[in-house]
């Protein structure tokens, strides 16, 4: 007997305890609706925000990796004609020069993405554009 009088007193907090909380929310519904619109708000700005970072950081991606490919590309001896499928340059200098322009414009055009490291590989390239040729 006294096992079912402590189920009873434990289901009987319970309902009493849910019944004052509806309650409590019942009366409180506009500042409640206010404060959930709030965070859904927040949330959406938040999951919009992460979203928009990695497509910049996917489009950076893809213009840092255009830029290496003009910095890895070859060099044409004198005197052979220019392949329309494969970029090449007369020279190590116009090599760097078009290399260089494109790793700045990574750089300027997405500053807060981790191909900022273009702007390094910038210095670099304009660095190798000083040295003699060989």
């Amino acid at each position: 007997m006294r096992a079912y009088q402590r189920r009873q007193l434990k289901q009987d907090q319970f309902v009493t305890t849910t019944r004052e909380t509806f309650s409590w929310a019942a009366e409180h519904r506009d500042p409640l609706l206010w404060g959930g619109a709030v965070v859904g708000v927040i949330v959406l700005l938040a999951v919009g925000t992460w979203f928009y970072m990695q497509r910049q950081e996917q489009e950076a991606e893809a213009a840092l990796g255009q830029a290496m490919a003009l910095y890895n590309a070859p060099l044409s001896p004198a005197g052979t004609p220019a392949s329309p499928q494969i970029r090449s340059f007369a020279t190590a200098a116009e090599r760097a020069t078009a290399a260089h322009a494109a790793f700045q414009g990574v750089a300027s055009q997405y500053p807060r993405t981790r191909s900022r490291v273009a702007n390094g590989a910038a210095v670099s390239v304009d660095d190798e554009k000083r040295k003699p040729a060989p």
